[in-house]
């Protein structure tokens, strides 16, 4: 198997033979044979960026590959291609959560930020603060009664990350 790759387009093709003539996706006559089967990817890429690329390249190329195919194959690949988009995104969020939230970083007080909510279904106002891994949970109802409770808390409940 080899790869080809197009200066114009910059998308990857695959095929058995030693060489290849146009890409399949823009047209361009000309094509590169790249010594590796598997795209290149830079040093200090980490995996999580290697699989967003990977999917990334494979959502672009898919609808060409699906458009000549037969209609059943047509309909589950399109099936497939909504997973890929799925996991795309998802990878994409986490890759976002790197970065911590300003719910996630203290200040110099040691003190976290507060969130309030106001439940409609409930019709009560919720404050939520968070400092030393746990959720202070205030919560007040029309009425003006007030109850309290806190929680150890793991994950960042604004952003997901880890909490250490």
């Amino acid at each position: 198997m080899n790869r080809f790759k197009c200066p114009a387009c910059g998308r990857n093709q695959y095929t058995a033979c030693s060489t290849a003539e146009g890409c399949i996706y823009c047209g361009n006559q000309k094509l590169e044979k790249m010594d590796k089967l598997e795209p290149e990817v830079g040093k200090g890429m980490k995996k999580l960026k290697q699989a967003i690329a990977y999917f990334e390249d494979a959502i672009r190329e898919s609808d060409e590959i699906i458009a000549e195919r037969s209609e059943a194959l047509q309909k589950e690949l399109m099936e497939q291609k909504k997973h890929f988009e799925i996991a795309l995104e998802a990878m994409k969020e986490k890759q976002e959560r790197k970065d911590v939230c300003a719910y996630c970083v203290p200040d110099k007080n040691n003190t976290y930020l507060a969130k309030e909510f106001f439940s409609e279904q409930n019709r009560e106002r919720v404050n939520v603060m968070f400092c030393a891994g746990h959720a202070f949970v205030i919560i007040k109802d029309e009425d003006g009664l007030e109850r309290s409770m806190s929680t150890p808390i793991y994950y960042c409940p604004m952003c997901g990350r880890k909490l250490s």
